[in-house]
């Protein structure tokens, strides 16, 4: 079975959950049908919006100190 890694960088899976796996709990132990569950991390597609928001407050933090530079040398 191939194993999700929520680091995956290779592709927008819309499957967002790890499938459960059956596995012994310790070695010659008892089996275990583990559940399955929701990965955390980010699609591509999330990390892209991300990264764009962020470059967009930063674009208008930097645009706001120019303002605030230009108003400050007008007064002194």
């Amino acid at each position: 079975m191939m194993t999700a890694w929520p680091w995956d960088s290779s592709g927008d899976s819309t499957d967002r959950a790890h499938a459960g796996l059956r596995d012994e709990v310790e070695p010659g132990g008892p089996e275990y049908q583990y559940p399955t569950r929701e990965l955390r991390g980010l699609t591509n597609a999330e990390r892209e919006q991300v990264k764009d928001l962020l470059l967009q407050h930063l674009r208008g933090a930097s645009r706001l100190s120019l303002a605030i530079s230009a108003q400050f040398a007008m007064l002194h």
